[in-house]
């Protein structure tokens, strides 16, 4: 693909030649790409680091599950890739860059209320825990 992207992929997944596709006549190898965006939730960021990034300069943005984020941290810190839309919250804010609020922004207030839920239920559950050895200490007895 980094030399001819014909020689790859001579046609869609439809039987039509590659050169004939407006875009297929435009692009022949990596040199004509200007930016690679890896939409991801396994390896696959790395293997455009290892492969188009590293062997032909290809710029490479991950778009990545939150927990992703930390093993690529050291790729973005190298400039191997050049971005990181990091988790749902990534996707929020560039629906907020682009002025268009979609699945990300919803579900981030989702999210928001969950982790208001999850605080809230660990704090009772502290006080709970209070109140019960506190009435064990109270109780006078060896309980």
């Amino acid at each position: 693909m980094g030399e001819n992207l014909g020689e790859v992929f001579s046609q869609d997944y439809e039987g039509h030649p590659l050169a004939t596709l407006p875009l297929g006549s435009r692009i022949h190898n990596y040199r004509d790409i200007a930016l690679v965006i890896s939409v991801a939730d396994g390896s696959m960021p790395t293997y455009w680091v290892e492969y188009a990034q590293a062997r032909y300069d290809v710029k490479i943005v991950a778009a990545l599950t939150a927990v992703m984020v930390t093993s690529y941290i050291p790729y973005l810190e190298s400039h191997q890739l050049t971005g990181i839309v990091a988790g749902l919250r990534g996707a929020a804010e560039y629906e907020q860059l682009l002025s268009a609020p979609g699945a990300g922004s919803r579900g981030m207030d989702a999210q928001s209320a969950i982790h208001a839920l999850i605080a809230v239920l660990i704090v009772a559950g502290n006080v709970q825990a209070w109140r019960k050895r506190r009435s064990r200490i109270g109780g006078g007895g060896n309980q």
